[in-house]
């Protein structure tokens, strides 16, 4: 994605009030944050299909393994 700010659009967001600019601002700021979460959750989705996620007994097993060793090197 280019990041560029077009003098099209520039010129546009001087003719609104200020009020008008926020409540833009606004919506561009969702339409961010929507395209995040959309990002992370296909990555999420593409991770769990080819295995690459921890299901919760290897995870619970991992973490009791850890804290038993965090115990064993603080002695």
């Amino acid at each position: 994605m280019e990041k560029v700010i077009g003098k099209e659009l520039i010129s546009h967001l001087l003719k609104l009030e200020k009020h008008q600019q926020e409540k833009v601002l606004d919506y561009i700021k969702d339409m961010l944050t929507n395209q995040e979460l959309n990002v992370r959750a296909d990555d999420s989705e593409h991770a769990i299909a080819s295995g690459r996620v921890k299901n919760f007994e290897q995870f619970n097993t991992s973490f009791e393994n850890w804290k038993i060793q965090k115990r064993a090197n603080t002695k």
